[in-house]
């Protein structure tokens, strides 16, 4: 019987991240722990930019909603957003290959002609503290925690089906350990392995009975990828 894989992103990120899993031949299950909510704001002028900046893939494609410009440099934190940036048909754009820090250590090197804009959600781990350069922010999405687990995804998680849970996000962290302590569902994890994209999702995670809990070695998909081979015992 093949090994399940619970992938817990948001609908818009899942399906790409379900097809990678399954080359990998494991059996997945999508649940989204979170709704991305896309804000009915208009962009301001973006003639005034030299750069934009993004910390998510849902922030790229709530830019897109609103705008088809794509002839502004667009700086990224990490590969998922680059990805996203790429399937948008932006023209210019460059990768921090990371996390925020990494970000901003590239933005004060960038010879960025005019201010950035930084387009972000309403909840962020990190604020983009750039030394040198003038930042606006535009929020453009917030995102929502599922009030309660699928019976089908709280059945295979009670039946212990599942071999790995993957986490790409605190807040989706967040929203799966309150959903299973409301159902009374943490002595079903103990065979189960939690892996996560970075490291501030572990203090969000570890106090339920895991088998092991891991951290992906670069915040991408490639590094989760590798990280879910490792683990295949």
């Amino acid at each position: 019987m093949k090994k399940r894989v619970l992938i817990t992103r948001p609908e818009q990120s899942a399906a790409q991240t379900a097809n990678a899993v399954r080359q990998l031949r494991y059996a997945v299950f999508c649940e989204a722990f979170l709704t991305v909510m896309h804000h009915d704001i208009k962009l301001p002028d973006l003639g005034r930019y030299g750069a934009l900046v993004f910390t998510s893939a849902n922030a790229v494609q709530s830019f897109t909603l609103k705008n088809d410009q794509r002839d502004i440099p667009a700086y990224c934190v990490g590969e998922q957003t680059v990805a996203a940036v790429q399937q948008a048909g932006f023209i210019a754009y460059k990768s921090a290959h990371g996390k925020v820090t990494d970000l901003i250590k590239m933005l004060e090197n960038e010879p960025i002609d005019g201010k950035i804009l930084y387009c972000r959600a309403r909840d962020i781990a990190q604020n983009l503290m750039v030394q040198g350069k003038n930042i606006d922010e535009i929020i453009l999405y917030h995102t929502e925690k599922s009030k309660e687990i699928s019976d089908e995804c709280f059945d295979l998680i009670r039946q212990g089906a599942f071999s790995h849970i993957l986490f790409y996000s605190v807040r989706t962290a967040e929203s799966f350990v309150e959903l299973i302590k409301k159902s009374g569902a943490q002595k079903c994890l103990n065979q189960c392995e939690a892996l996560c994209l970075g490291d501030s999702m572990i203090k969000c995670i570890e106090n339920l009975q895991w088998k092991h809990i891991a951290v992906a070695s670069t915040p991408d998909r490639q590094g989760m990828l590798q990280l879910l081979e490792r683990h295949d015992e």
